[in-house]
């Protein structure tokens, strides 16, 4: 589809537009860097602010930070793992400043960083680590996998079109179903499903210290196997401002013609509430809600998240809870202009069917989900025998429902037969798909540290239940007891996982690194015999993985570096791609289905399974940083998307394997300090992933069709991210363009379907102010982010199928990205 045209110049002057300002700003410009007092070791991701403001940066990671300060200011500095630190800039200040930090606990974040997080320095991988400041730069609403989409190799979205409500993340062309996503070593992704949903988790972001982004199969050992990557999320009390911070937003779309708002309203608390003691506390409450881009789209986000830690010289205890409410009105169907929905026409994009009253019995709200998710941990660690001695207990429930209208359905399918008239053959309703589930899990683990490097053994031990049923809720114009139950079934499944990661250092230059991975997953299924469900299905399943990983990384010289690994990863169906349980006519993807009953059965649906070569360099120098990364990756039974409509029931695609993919690209990313507090960041992406031995029938050609050497659709072939960025003791500008280019919709990848290349210009600004002494109240920070500044019209996700009411025919379907918009936020701090 095409994108409207706007000025390349304005956009030129937008990408520029910090710079204008620096005419009015003055100060001098000071490098530090941050080490260790012990050890005199490089410290990254150190949070440095300026005295008396809420501004600051982060270390890089050579520890070196360059900020507009002078002689005598002071600079507070907090890391997780170090003492707080008040430095004054000393009079002297040519060449590199030094500061040093002293060690308060090699803990806290480092408990579980060498089994699921790469390090600096050490592990051979391509991996990406963004700070508390960074996370939240930019005033928003958004989304997790919105704010991470200037790494390299993501790619993110949303049904919505203005990144919140249903987001999604790929890495790599995988899908998030197939990317590790964990929060504190926890692992977020649903053992059965395998999806992780980021709108149970609202404002997440608020209380880590750090995300970081592994690509490739990455250092997760534990926890759902990482085909494209990982994303691993520490919560951190000391990375957060201390004191109490309230937060007002409200954002809207600049065209006049519509109003479809979005507020955000937080209160947070982080400190040591009581003197003396090593014991820290944070509590945050967040409020989002967003009406979404697309009509009837909008959601209600409600988060608590609360936790305490306490740090002692030989151990830590940290306890954590996490509770999230989420209300999300469906905007699963696309916008199709076969059916006179003009993708230029700023009305007509905005279409949603699932808002539409004419095909939901007249109803504008009657689809949607409703869910809470509830996290509880206690993570311990102490130093033992030399070494650190780890253990986290989990727990992690939800319940909810999707609310959805369906129209002109058979009583039959509803067990609704023994309370209509038999002369009924087709009702309106209103039904409520039910998940109630929950899984619990220890993770023991121990690092050795030795002369020659580290080991780490551990594993994880999870019981996950559900129990999924459907209710009817009404039917139209005829009277019948709430809640009559039409489907049911319950499902358990138990993982045990061991592994070992050996970090061995050859030489001072030369580090090797050997894993290896076993998983077991036992699945079992039970469904109730109900209505349509005359004979029921039972049967257990069982996988068993052994994944081996290794890789070298070299010292060059003290700024450059390269490593190579090579990693394998396996992967059990998800649930649904066995079984569509709540479909009656459906069979289970099994031998000797129909008729099936208990015991252990074979899948007819394969393992996914998957090799990942790797090739990286990186460039570390004060100022200037550089990665680069080659990746070739060997995907034997891809679970692909047979189709790309969804199922209409909850949206879950249908898959099937494909024999043999390819995922291979080039990634690259970079940082450059320029001076006066001015830096650039950029990322780029070419990725072609390809089928290399993958056929289907095709009903409409009633042929097989062959899809040798065809783009696999859904992920765009090249991507790049600039940002220009200044931060003052005050005042911060930045500007960033987020270039995506074409992207297939299908397997045959049709020319006419693709949505072609888009580039899309963002800028923002926050600036503090001081309040009086007299005024006890901290101070005032401002900030404003604009979205979409050219207000280009650009799609970010498509699928098609095809028509069978006549003659067959091919529908294509888009998801639009939302037009200008822009969110501003108020900020209170109080000491």
């Amino acid at each position: 589809m095409k994108n409207s045209p706007r000025c390349c110049g304005a956009r030129l002057g937008a990408m520029l537009f910090p710079l204008i300002i620096l005419s009015v700003i003055s100060g001098a410009d000071l490098t530090f860097r941050v080490t260790d007092a012990g050890s005199n070791q490089s410290i990254s991701l150190v949070n440095v602010m300026w005295s008396g403001t809420s501004f600051g940066t982060t270390s890089d990671s050579d520890g070196l930070l360059t900020v507009p300060v002078q002689p005598g200011d002071t600079l507070l500095l907090s890391h997780i793992a170090y003492a707080d630190l008040e430095f004054q800039v000393p009079p002297d200040t040519k060449g590199i400043i030094s500061i040093s930090m002293t060690p308060q606990l090699l803990f806290g974040e480092m408990v579980f960083v060498d089994a699921t997080r790469g390090r600096t320095g050490d592990t051979p991988a391509a991996f990406t680590t963004l700070g508390h400041s960074e996370l939240n730069k930019a005033a928003s609403v958004e989304d997790v996998p919105m704010r991470l989409a200037q790494v390299p190799g993501v790619y993110s979205f949303s049904d919505a079109g203005n990144g919140v409500g249903y987001t999604y993340l790929k890495i790599r062309g995988f899908e998030q179903d197939r990317i590790g996503i964990m929060i504190n070593g926890i692992p977020l992704n649903d053992p059965e499903s395998h999806q992780v949903y980021w709108v149970d988790h609202g404002d997440i972001l608020a209380g880590s210290g750090s995300v970081q982004v592994q690509r490739g199969v990455g250092n997760s050992l534990y926890g759902t196997a990482a085909f494209g990557g990982s994303v691993n999320l520490v919560t951190s009390p000391r990375a957060i401002p201390g004191g109490l911070t309230l937060q007002s937003g409200y954002g809207d779309f600049t065209d006049g013609a519509f109003s479809s708002p979005s507020r955000k309203l937080s209160a947070q608390w982080a400190g040591a509430p009581w003197p003396g003691q090593a014991v820290t506390v944070y509590g945050r409450y967040s409020g989002i809600r967003s009406d979404g881009y697309r009509l009837g789209s909008g959601t209600q986000q409600d988060a608590l998240h609360l936790i305490v830690e306490a740090l002692q010289p030989e151990s830590s205890l940290k306890v954590e809870v996490l509770s999230g409410t989420e209300v999300t009105h469906f905007s699963w169907d696309g916008i199709i202009p076969l059916y006179g929905y003009d993708l230029n026409d700023r009305e007509q994009r905005r279409y949603n069917y699932y808002a539409d009253p004419g095909y939901n019995g007249g109803r504008r709200d009657a689809n949607k989900d409703v869910f809470l998710q509830n996290i509880a941990s206690l993570q311990y660690a102490r130093k033992l025998n030399g070494g650190i001695l780890a253990l986290s207990v989990y727990g992690v429930n939800g319940r909810g429902y999707y609310e959805q209208f369906k129209g002109s359905r058979s009583p039959v399918e509803y067990n609704l037969i023994p309370v209509l008239p038999d002369t009924v053959e087709a009702v309106d309703l209103i039904r409520r798909k039910w998940l109630k589930n929950g899984y619990w899990g220890v993770i023991p683990q121990y690092t050795a540290r030795w002369s020659r490097g580290l080991a780490v053994i551990g594993g994880e031990w999870r019981s996950y239940r559900a129990d999924h049923y459907g209710l009817v809720r009404s039917v139209d114009v005829y009277s019948i007891d709430a809640d009559r139950k039409y489907y049911g079934y319950l499902t358990d499944k138990e993982t045990l996982s061991a592994y070992i990661h050996n970090l061995i250092e050859l030489s001072p230059a030369l580090k090797f690194m050997l894993d290896l991975k076993y998983t077991r997953h036992y699945y079992t299924f039970e469904q109730e015999p109900l209505g349509a469900y005359v004979d029921p299905y039972e049967y257990q399943l069982t996988y068993q993985f052994l994944d081996p990983r290794l890789g070298l990384r070299y010292t060059i010289n003290p700024a450059f570096a390269t490593f190579i690994s090579l990693s394998r990863a396996q992967r059990e169906p998800a649930d649904s791609d066995i079984y569509d349980a709540d479909d009656p006519e459906a069979d289970p993807w099994l031998e000797g289905a129909p008729g099936l009953r208990q015991g252990l059965k074979t899948p007819l649906v394969e393992p996914e399974r998957l090799w990942d070569l790797e090739l990286g360099w990186i460039y570390d120098a004060p100022g200037m940083n550089v990665t680069t990364n080659l990746y070739y990756m060997w995907f034997s039974n891809e679970l692909i998307p047979m189709d790309y409509r969804t199922i209409a029931e909850d949206g879950v695609p249908l898959h099937g394997n494909a024999d043999l993919t390819v995922h291979r690209g080039l990634e690259l990313q970079f940082t450059r300090k320029i001076g006066r507090g001015i830096s650039i960041d950029g990322s780029f992406t070419f990725a072609d992933n390809r089928f290399i031995k993958y056929a289907t029938f095709e009903w409409q050609e009633d042929s097989v069709i062959n899809h040798r050497d065809k783009q696999i659709p859904g992920h765009p072939r090249s991507m790049g991210w600039l940002r220009l960025d200044y931060a003052g003791p005050r005042l911060s500008v930045w500007t960033s363009a987020r270039h995506v280019g074409p992207l297939q919709i299908d397997r045959q990848n049709t020319s006419a379907a693709r949505i072609d290349p888009s580039t899309v210009i963002s800028v923002g600004t926050v600036y503090g102010v001081a309040l009086p002494a007299k005024i006890p109240l901290g101070q005032l920070e401002l900030s404003l982010t604009v979205n979409n500044l050219f207000d280009t019209l650009y799609e970010t996700f498509g699928y098609n199928y095809w028509d069978w009411d006549d003659a067959p025919y091919r529908v294509d379907v888009y998801w639009p990205g939302a037009t200008r918009g822009y969110f501003a936020a108020l900020s209170l701090a109080l000491p």
